[in-house]
């Protein structure tokens, strides 16, 4: 009976004493090599800013050198196994002068599952086209880390 007594009681103090992850304890995909684009009229740097157990997002930044129609035609997280996750794609307004413009990529899947399973590889492929003319695809590898 006592031995039930003291296992009983280390086990609370151990739900007391756990607590949960911390955001940089969880794991999350991380860009593993240089973000940066550069084609025609513009360039460019993606961010990874969201990575949860329902997909990744990614912010890309487009800054522009002068007058230049820029249009991501598509988007898509290649992982390690082979699937592809395309992502959704918001539409990039005319840009006027040197400007800077910020669109978001949604690239909804079950990330948790993939963890589980051990799919932690992959590549972010962006093909954008700038004044007409389609750049060669930018592929963004990354690591699905904590």
């Amino acid at each position: 009976m006592k031995l039930v007594a003291v296992v009983a009681a280390l086990a609370l103090a151990g739900c007391v004493l756990m607590r949960p992850p911390r955001p940089a304890e969880r794991p999350r995909w991380r860009l593993a090599a240089s973000p940066n684009f550069d084609h025609g009229c513009a360039w460019g740097k993606a961010f990874v800013r969201k990575s949860g157990k329902a997909g990744v997002g990614m912010t890309v930044e487009l800054r522009s050198r002068g007058d230049c129609a820029i249009a991501i035609a598509r988007a898509e997280l290649v992982l390690a196994s082979g699937r592809r996750v395309p992502a959704g794609i918001l539409d990039v307004p005319p840009m006027q002068g040197r400007s800077l413009a910020y669109t978001w990529l949604a690239f909804p899947f079950d990330n948790n599952a993939a963890w589980n399973r051990g799919d932690v590889d992959g590549t972010f492929e962006l093909d954008l086209v700038t004044n007409g003319e389609r750049a060669p695809t930018w592929r963004l590898p990354a690591h699905h880390e904590m």
